[in-house]
C-alpha cells in the first residue's frame, strides 16, 4: 500500500513538472514575454553601464521590440533595487532567460498554493486541492501573469511566507519580507498600509520595526545602483499613472468610465468610494477585533488594495488565490458543504472570465474591478456567517 502512494505521488510530481515544461514552452514559443522582456532589457541595460531610467539609454533597445507593443514606455518603470532580482536574467538570451523565468513563476504558485493549503485543518486535503487546481488553470489573471511574464505569482508567494510568518508571532522577519512588496508600489503600498493598521491597533511594534529595516536596505541597495533614483522614479511613475489614470480595473478605473471621463467627476466619485471601501474596514477592526486574526487581516487587505489602488492590471489579480484558499479553510473550518467550497476556485474564474469578455465588447478592462470585489464580498460573508449547528445522534 505504502508502495503505491509513493509510486503515485511521485507520477503526479512527473505530471506536474511536464506541465510547467510544457506551459513555459508554450509561452515562450512565440513573442518574448511582454514585461519580462522589459525587465530583461532593464537588467542588460544595467550590466553594460548604461541607465534603463534615461530615454537616451532605453529607447534604442526598447524599440527593437516594437512588435511586441513595446515601444510605449520610454523607460523603465520599476523601483531599481528590484535590477538585483533579473541582472543574471539579463546575462543570458531572451528566450533562455524568459524560458527559466516562466518555469520559476509557475514554481512560485505552486509553492504558495501548497503552503497555503496547509493552512487547512483537515486531513484530505486533496478534494479540495484539486477544484483548486482546476480554477487556477482557467483563472485569467494566472494565464495572464505567463502571457507576460510578470511578478504576480512571486508575490503571492511573499505573501504566502508572510501569512506563514505571522502563524508563527515572527513579526520582524515577516516586516522584513512585507517590505519586499514596495518593488511593485501601486500594489505593495496599499497592501502594508492595510496591514499595518491591524498591526498598529495591537501595538506589535516588531512588524514596523521589520518594515523600516527592509526598506532601509531596499534604498540603500537602489543606491547602490543610482543615488538619484528615488527622484528619477517617482518622476516617471508619477507621469505614468497620470497617462493612465481611470483606464484600470479598479475603482478608480470604474469611477473613470462612469463619469465618462470627466476627470472632475472621475476623482470625487473615487474618492467617495475610497473613503467608503475604507471606513468599512475601519469600523471592521474596530468592532470586530476578535474576528480579524493576522489571516484575515491579509485575506481581506489583498482585495481592497486591488481595489482601492489607483494603478493595476488584471494580472494582479492573481494575489486573489491567497484569500481564496483562506475562504476554503473557513468554510472547512465551519464545516459547510463541500460543494460550496469546492465551486468557489470555479467562480472565481469564471468571473474573471466573464469581465474579460465584457473587456473584449467594450475595449476597456475596467469591469475587471468586480473580481476582486467579488472576492471580498465571498470572503467577508463567510467571515461573518454564523457557525453551524453542530449535528446530535
Amino acid at each position: 500500500m505504502r508502495i503505491k502512494k509513493t509510486l503515485l505521488i511521485a507520477f503526479a510530481g512527473l505530471v506536474v513538472v511536464a506541465g510547467i515544461v510544457l506551459l513555459s514552452i508554450y509561452f515562450t514559443s512565440g513573442d518574448p514575454l511582454f514585461d519580462f522582456t522589459a525587465f530583461w532589457i532593464a537588467a542588460k541595460l544595467t550590466l553594460n553601464g548604461q541607465d534603463p531610467y534615461l530615454q537616451a539609454d532605453w529607447v534604442p533597445v526598447y524599440s527593437q521590440f516594437e512588435t511586441l507593443g513595446l515601444a510605449d514606455n520610454q523607460t523603465f518603470l520599476y523601483p531599481k533595487p528590484i535590477l538585483l532580482l533579473f541582472l543574471p536574467f539579463g546575462a543570458l538570451p531572451l528566450e533562455i532567460a524568459a524560458f527559466i523565468w516562466l518555469v520559476l513563476t509557475q514554481a512560485a504558485v505552486l509553492a504558495a498554493v501548497y503552503l497555503l493549503t496547509s493552512l487547512w485543518q483537515i486531513e484530505k486535503k486533496i478534494k479540495y486541492l484539486i477544484p483548486l487546481l482546476v480554477g487556477l488553470l482557467i483563472f485569467r489573471p494566472y494565464l495572464l501573469t505567463l502571457n507576460l511574464g510578470q511578478l504576480s505569482g512571486f508575490l503571492l508567494l511573499i505573501l504566502t511566507i508572510i501569512l506563514l510568518l505571522w502563524q508563527n508571532q515572527k513579526w520582524l522577519i515577516a516586516g522584513i519580507l512585507l517590505s519586499l512588496l514596495t518593488l511593485k508600489p501601486s500594489l505593495g503600498f496599499p497592501i502594508i498600509g492595510l496591514v499595518s493598521l491591524w498591526f498598529l491597533t495591537k501595538k506589535v511594534w516588531g512588524h514596523f520595526i521589520g518594515l523600516a529595516i527592509g526598506g532601509g536596505g531596499l534604498m540603500l541597495l537602489g543606491w547602490a545602483f543610482d543615488p538619484k533614483w528615488v527622484s528619477k522614479f517617482l518622476e516617471i511613475g508619477t507621469s505614468k499613472v497620470s497617462a493612465t489614470f481611470g483606464f484600470h480595473p479598479t475603482l478608480w478605473g470604474l469611477s473613470g468610465y462612469l463619469c465618462g471621463y470627466q476627470q472632475t467627476c472621475a476623482l470625487i466619485s473615487g474618492s467617495i468610494l475610497t473613503i467608503a471601501f475604507l471606513t468599512l474596514f475601519f469600523v471592521a477592526l474596530w468592532k470586530k477585533p476578535d474576528l480579524l486574526t493576522p489571516t484575515a487581516v491579509l485575506a481581506l487587505s489583498i482585495p481592497l488594495a486591488l481595489l482601492l489602488t489607483p494603478y493595476l492590471w488584471a494580472y494582479d489579480h492573481l494575489l486573489l488565490v491567497l484569500p481564496l484558499t483562506v475562504t476554503i479553510g473557513l468554510l472547512i473550518d465551519q464545516k459547510r458543504a463541500y460543494l460550496l467550497a469546492a465551486s468557489l476556485p470555479a467562480a472565481l474564474a469564471l468571473v474573471s472570465i466573464l469581465f474579460l469578455n465584457v473587456a473584449v465588447r467594450i475595449d476597456n478592462d475596467t469591469w475587471s474591478a468586480l473580481v476582486p470585489l467579488f472576492s471580498l464580498l465571498v470572503l467577508s460573508i463567510v467571515l461573518l456567517a454564523p457557525p453551524t449547528a453542530e449535528k446530535t445522534g
